[in-house]
């Protein structure tokens, strides 16, 4: 009972740190709760790290998450003491190579559910932060991980890198394939981050895939390099194809930000057949004052009913009052 009586007082006495801030009292209360053995009580203490900085405690840390792993009297079910420990060390920005290179190969449960899933994820994004030399070959494995949450953190971690070779990798991927759309997606999204101009033609290939979620990850990736380029290759795209109906490309024209692509869409609304997309795509602006009342206008001008009911659902309230469209 005495034990039990002893956890919950250090567990209230590192709730209470957030009033007080990073004091040096509170970060001894932190290194006590770091070394605990309690997976709440670390899992708590390691957050709080994180949130004061300190950085100071990168070693304590690292030497909390070894024991962990390796001595079975630290249980830790779910997972949540070492996923917090690897979180801190990330936000630290800790040279934990030996946390990072366990932690990324680390898996805990199966059928489909791991508790360990985010600490490969975190430790991924680790490994990048210290320019690990093995950092390329850890995130080619995690690329194949059976949790697919997994495998998009090695996507977004390989975007992270900067580097040449990820984006081969993630071309490779992209040509493979995923059982998840959502894997592909996200990979769009890395190449682009890598080097918009190098990959927005490998992307836009995609435009004409007919799964309609490889479809519109190309098109949002596109969009969401928010340059010129990107926006010709919609505009192109949409006008070799207007038989389509296109929602996820008019909205990434409107991610573009862009006063071309907002021009664009604007002269859509005044569509039949597009009028209702394009005002869902604007909708994005609808906090913008200025461009609202643009879109207000030719919402107006056009005279179309199914238009003017999709702009009174996406633009709120006020926009459902006659007046607007008198």
């Amino acid at each position: 009972m005495a034990k039990g009586r002893g956890v919950s007082a250090l567990y209230d006495r590192l709730a209470a740190l957030r009033r007080e801030g990073p004091t040096p009292e509170a970060r001894a209360v932190v290194a006590e709760g770091i070394a605990n053995r309690s997976s709440v009580i670390v899992e708590k203490a390691a957050g709080l790290a994180a949130e004061f900085k300190f950085t100071d405690l990168c070693g304590e840390i690292s030497e909390a998450f070894a024991r962990f792993m390796r001595d079975p009297n630290y249980e830790d079910r779910g997972c949540g003491a070492k996923t917090a420990l690897a979180r801190a060390a990330v936000d630290l920005k800790c040279a934990a190579e030996s946390l990072f290179l366990t932690g990324i190969r680390h898996f805990e449960g199966g059928g489909g559910f791991d508790p360990a899933v985010e600490l490969r994820q975190l430790c991924a994004l680790g490994l990048v932060q210290i320019r690990h030399p093995e950092v390329m070959n850890e995130l080619v494995r995690l690329l194949v991980d059976p949790i697919v949450q997994a495998r998009i953190g090695a996507v977004r971690a390989l975007a992270q890198t900067g580097r040449e070779e990820a984006a081969l990798v993630l071309r490779l991927k992209v040509l493979t394939g995923d059982l998840e759309a959502d894997v592909i997606s996200e990979a769009f999204l890395a190449l682009m981050e890598l080097s918009a101009e190098r990959q927005i033609d490998f992307v836009a290939n995609y435009l004409s895939s007919t799964d309609e979620q490889i479809h519109a990850g190309a098109a949002l990736a596109i969009g969401a390099a928010r340059r010129p380029k990107a926006f010709d290759v919609l505009r192109e795209w949409f006008d070799r194809n207007r038989e389509q109906k296109q929602p996820a490309v008019l909205l990434a024209m409107a991610t573009c930000r862009i006063p071309a692509a907002i021009d664009y869409l604007l002269g859509l609304v005044k569509s039949e057949r597009f009028g209702v997309d394009a005002v869902t795509a604007l909708a994005l602006y609808k906090h913008d004052q200025a461009l609202a009342a643009r879109v207000r206008v030719a919402v107006k001008d056009c005279g179309i009913e199914t238009v003017k009911s999709a702009y009174a659902k996406h633009f709120g309230a006020d926009a459902m009052k006659p007046h607007l469209f008198d």
